[in-house]
């Protein structure tokens, strides 16, 4: 939010050294009223132990030797976990350039969902991409060449006659109503409440986070939050798309370096029906408001790949582009 430089008393009674620092003003929750950080302590040349509980500093009298509170220090601690009043925190950094965010964590690779990475079925013959809308270049979608002709074609037809249930964006998606379906999450009521204190991560990885934020946002997946009961480190949900009940969204909460969020919505996935019934499923869609990623589509195929079978009208059968060593392999 801002800088500013206060004269900061450190020590008790007559055993006092007072110097300008500059602190960074947060907007974050905090049981602490200020937070001093290594400039400070090496600009008044502190040493502390945290055994002893205290520290020590040169002063013109000698040495100050100002010791902790256990008391006082517990009744932070629970503050902290309680975390429901706004406290701005300022954060020391006496006579240096502002440091970088605390982000040092390098062990683990964080990302951005890349939903080019998920798992999907994929058809077991040639597909034609079909144009939806002439004026849109990436409103495309899949057919099987299988198909009779005659057939072919109608279901092109079928298709951009129901363009309606197709959407290539989160953005232009429309709200499920809540009476239709909604999510509630089951939780004890004497289950003790977590709150976690937020991970630091890597310059990209938290960049990475930061475009994810953005864009659940943008899809009004998430709202930024406020006061936590229950507070957990960044969770990237597959497939948000079944409302949240209002009163079980801020259980969802979670911890970012731009703030607190929750979620709106919970995963929820489609199944796409056969050919014969695919206009009494475009119906189905179009009434409860539902919408279909065409790029993720392929209508009328006889046959597709999932999880390493094939998925047909007889069933699920073994790929023999899986099992083909075996049954090429020589007997015993």
């Amino acid at each position: 939010m801002g800088a500013i430089m206060l004269s900061v008393t450190a020590g008790q009674g007559t055993h006092t050294v007072t110097s300008m620092m500059d602190f960074l003003v947060v907007k974050a929750l905090s049981s602490y009223n200020a937070i001093l950080g290594r400039p400070t302590f090496n600009n008044l040349k502190v040493v502390t132990s945290t055994y002893h509980f205290k520290m020590k500093f040169p002063i013109e009298a000698g040495v100050s030797e100002p010791r902790g509170e256990q008391i006082l220090a517990r009744e932070c601690y629970v503050q902290k976990l309680k975390a429901r009043a706004p406290i701005v925190c300022l954060v020391s950094n006496s006579g240096e350039q502002p440091p970088p965010p605390p982000w040092v964590e390098e062990e683990q690779d964080i990302k951005a969902r890349d939903e080019s990475n998920l798992l999907q079925a994929k058809a077991n013959e040639p597909l034609e991409i079909v144009k939806l809308h002439p004026e849109r270049p990436t409103a495309t979608t899949r057919v099987g060449t299988k198909l009779p002709p005659k057939y072919q074609e109608a279901l092109k037809q079928l298709i951009i006659e129901h363009i309606d249930v197709f959407t290539w964006s989160y953005e232009d998606m429309p709200r499920i109503d809540n009476k239709i379906i909604e999510h509630r999450l089951c939780v004890n009521l004497e289950a003790k409440k977590v709150l976690q204190k937020r991970r630091s991560f890597g310059t990209k990885k938290c960049m990475a986070i930061a475009k994810e934020i953005d864009r659940l946002l943008a899809a009004r997946f998430i709202r930024e939050a406020h006061y936590p009961e229950w507070l957990f480190n960044v969770v990237l949900i597959k497939k948000p798309m079944i409302r949240m009940n209002k009163t079980d969204e801020e259980k969802t909460m979670f911890i970012t370096s731009r703030g607190l969020y929750c979620y709106r919505v919970m995963p929820f996935g489609l199944k796409n029906s056969g050919a014969t019934y695919q206009r009494e499923s475009f119906v189905v869609l179009c009434e409860y408001k539902m919408k279909l990623n065409p790029a993720k589509y392929a209508f009328g195929v006889n046959s597709g790949k999932f999880l390493g079978f094939i998925v047909s009208r007889r069933g699920i059968e073994a790929n023999t582009e899986k099992i083909e060593a075996i049954l090429h392999m020589a007997p015993p």
